[in-house]
């Protein structure tokens, strides 16, 4: 029997397991919702309980705030099956905001949120779980990993030797769903990578259609650039580059990905979220070819808007292919978005409010609904639905922010909720993320108010050196960013008394700290706002 069917059959009895059962006699009490079982001691604690019990580690990587954790819970970690397959695992849940949160996600190379890993009993990185996936594929994906305990670069590296020809299947599964644009473990640069996918999808037989979307999408994605934080913690990279006729079959596969809806639910990010980059690689001429594909990542955008095995948050995802296609119909950049599209965004917001229950699902919803009524030009509508519904969310503060986006023209309005969101983001890391925010947003909207800019630097450097791991991870991403941002407008400005008043703040606290912060931390902390 080989691998892939025993972790299908351990899964149809973890769902019948965890569906299954008797009705609840009458007067009797309602059983409890199963819960995941969070390991409750900190993470070194944790993988010491793990070597001991020689479980693996089911690490999940995420924030109250992030809008994408509360669609990975719902879709997968809400479900019966996927909670009784935890139990084969020391589940940890690493929130960000915790103490020393960033030193653990700098160690784990996390960029990020959610981001899922599991190691295996002795501490040794396997996998990185996708998080587009449907809830069976997830189930079938963590019973794979468990059977061998073997690190996906392990199995990476056999398949660039063998091809897929004669491959066990399973092998082809977990290099097939890996969070490839998670890991930065396996030691081949970007160009190699895209290579080599591009082999797994020419070579991997027709009627492996499942396995031949996930390579053709690894290779389109490995051949353009990164994005966002991803880019700032991973850099740049190689590219991968494409000939002629590996861009003719990779859109050919595409093509058939757009037309098999059964196809959709475990390919939604790369179906909604990479629309434009994945035809300016295999199209990037104007041409039949390319009006073609537009048209058929058109029809399947308008059907995923609605697909039944869809989330709400992913529903709403689907309509960002329309906005990002609008170009190659002759939409001009800079005019009013056709009314057809925003109507239908405009209705789509509607029904969110309308149907909005759960405060987690609602972070997520009113995320991607804010953003579409941006895309659109509904930016009135877009506050307005903010102002009267950010309260019916589990964590409110990440979306004042989006007011002070929202308030652009009125910059006297806009510094103040960016003040708001830094006073109520807390301590941990969102503070030093939404402080720098602030502080950013001060230099860039009012540049002579010297007196403003220092307070909230100085408000800033103080919540800094309280966190343990204000020097680590996503963190030191932001403070370089305040750190050119604040040196650039001094130079500007002539306020180099300024700096030299932080950097001597920020120089003593170093000092107090040494003793408690990473000797890596020290060094950047030490360097912060030196001069160059």
């Amino acid at each position: 029997m080989s691998r892939l069917i025993t972790g299908m059959l351990v899964l149809t009895a973890l769902v019948l397991m965890g569906c299954g059962g008797t009705a609840t006699p009458e007067g009797a009490p309602e059983p409890q919702k199963p819960e995941i079982k969070w390991f409750s001691g900190g993470v070194e604690e944790a993988f010491a309980f793990a070597k001991e019990a020689g479980k693996p580690v089911f690490l999940y990587w995420g924030a109250e705030w992030c809008p994408p954790c509360h669609n990975l819970k719902k879709n997968i970690f809400s479900k019966p099956e996927f909670i009784e397959a935890s139990r084969r695992f020391v589940p940890v849940y690493l929130d960000g905001d915790t103490e020393r949160a960033q030193i653990w996600g700098e160690k784990f190379t996390i960029a990020g949120y959610p981001t899922v890993i599991l190691f295996s009993p002795t501490g040794v990185e396997l996998y990185r779980m996708p998080t587009d996936v449907t809830a069976e594929q997830y189930g079938v994906l963590l019973e794979a990993v468990v059977a061998d305990f073997e690190p996906v670069g392990e199995i990476l590296g056999r398949l660039a030797i063998s091809g897929p020809s004669g491959a066990d299947e399973l092998d082809l599964e977990l290099v097939a769903y890996h969070s490839w644009s998670q890991d930065q473990s396996v030691e081949i640069d970007r160009g190699e990578l895209t290579q080599l996918f591009w082999r797994l999808f020419d070579e991997t037989p027709v009627e492996s259609d499942r396995l031949r979307a996930r390579f053709m999408a690894l290779t389109v994605e490995h051949a353009v650039p990164r994005l966002g934080v991803v880019r700032e913690i991973y850099g740049e990279g190689e590219l991968g580059e494409l000939d002629d006729v590996q861009r003719a079959a990779l859109r050919s596969g595409l093509m058939s990905l757009l037309g098999d809806p059964e196809l959709w639910p475990e390919n939604k990010i790369f179906l909604t979220l990479q629309t434009r980059s994945a035809i300016e690689v295999l199209e990037p001429e104007p041409s039949a070819g390319r009006d073609e594909l537009v048209q058929a990542w058109l029809s399947a955008a308008v059907e995923m808007q609605n697909h039944p095995r869809f989330s709400a948050t992913e529903q709403l995802m689907a309509f960002v292919p329309e906005f990002e296609l609008l170009g190659y119909q002759g939409h001009v950049e800079g005019e009013p978005v056709p009314d057809a599209l925003r109507d239908k965004v405009q209705t789509r917001a509607e029904r969110v409010v309308a149907e909005a229950s759960d405060p987690g699902e609602f972070q997520s919803t009113l995320n991607m609904t804010v953003w579409l009524l941006q895309m659109a030009g509904l930016g009135d509508q877009a506050k307005t639905l903010l102002d009267e519904h950010l309260d019916e969310t589990v964590a409110p503060h990440y979306f004042l922010s989006l007011l002070g986006d929202l308030n652009a023209d009125n910059p006297e309005v806009a510094l103040d909720w960016y003040r708001q969101a830094f006073e109520q983001a807390g301590t941990g890391s969102s503070g030093i993320k939404w402080g720098t925010t602030y502080v950013l947003r001060l230099i860039q909207l009012t540049p002579d108010d010297s007196s403003a800019i220092d307070q909230a630097s100085r408000r800033l450097m103080s919540l800094m050196v309280s966190n343990e791991d204000a020097f680590a991870g996503r963190n030191f991403v932001y403070l370089g960013q305040l750190e050119a941002a604040l040196k650039k407008w001094a130079a500007e400005t002539g306020n180099d008394d300024v700096i030299d008043g932080l950097r001597s703040t920020v120089s003593d606290e170093c000092n107090r700290f040494e003793a408690d912060l990473d000797p890596d931390q020290v060094d950047r902390c030490l360097a912060f706002l030196a001069e160059s």
